[in-house]
């Protein structure tokens, strides 16, 4: 049974963490935390769940000034920022590093396991499971230059503002359809249809990018 320890079912957790054989139970104690369970079935002390930990880590590190730490805790690690610890300071990170903060403060959850695709499942309550595939390199999504590609940790913060959108509309996040002439794909200029919230990440991954010295991704049409 996934539960915290104030008895709430994490309803939103969805199969797919099954699928991609990685069967985690997510457990954040305190409820203020971004959690990186260990993986059911598996030593936690074993390399498979220390690999998970270390690389998820290592991914929100590089979108923030602020110095994170992992603490143990029931079932995983809670994702933690060290009083007074900077990192990241030839740049100056504000957006990554409210976001983490941010994420770290709010009451909502938010739990991070490596999958084979990039996504986040958010519930309705404001919690979001990630799957972070940290060998995903955006083929496929378009750049304002032309090109394509991205590094994973701007895949990473993708998500996290998906879960940060989430938690701040307490599962409430923009759903109106909206038509775009879609950069991305394997087709790209085809006619889509997704919802607001992904161009307002977009735009707020677009920040990301540009204090991180990155190209910025191509901006969609809107049809409707």
């Amino acid at each position: 049974m996934n539960i915290d320890n104030k008895a709430e079912k994490y309803s939103f957790i969805s199969p797919y963490a099954y699928v991609a054989n990685n069967p985690v139970m997510f457990i954040d104690p305190d409820g203020n935390e971004i959690f990186i369970p260990n993986i059911k079935g598996k030593n936690p002390n074993g390399a498979e769940s220390s690999r998970q930990r270390t690389t998820v880590l290592n991914n929100l590190q590089k979108l923030t000034n602020s110095k994170l730490e992992l603490v143990k805790t029931k079932g995983g690690y809670v994702v933690k920022e060290v009083k007074g610890g900077k990192a990241n300071e030839g740049k100056t990170l504000g957006e990554g590093s409210s976001l983490i903060s941010g994420l770290i403060g709010a009451k909502e959850k938010v739990s991070i396991v490596i999958g084979d695709e990039n996504r986040a499942d958010r519930s309705k309550n404001g919690n979001t499971a990630i799957i972070f595939d940290p060998n995903k390199n955006g083929d496929t999504i378009a750049n304002a230059d032309g090109t394509t590609g991205r590094p994973a940790e701007i895949g990473l913060a993708h998500e996290l503002i998906h879960a940060d959108e989430n938690s701040k509309a307490k599962g409430d996040y923009d759903k109106t359809p909206v038509t775009i002439i879609n950069p991305d794909g394997e087709k790209p200029g085809d006619k889509v249809e997704v919802q607001k919230d992904e161009l307002i990440v977009r735009e707020r991954e677009n920040k990301i990018r540009e204090e991180q010295g990155i190209i910025l991704r191509a901006t969609p049409i809107i049809v409707n």
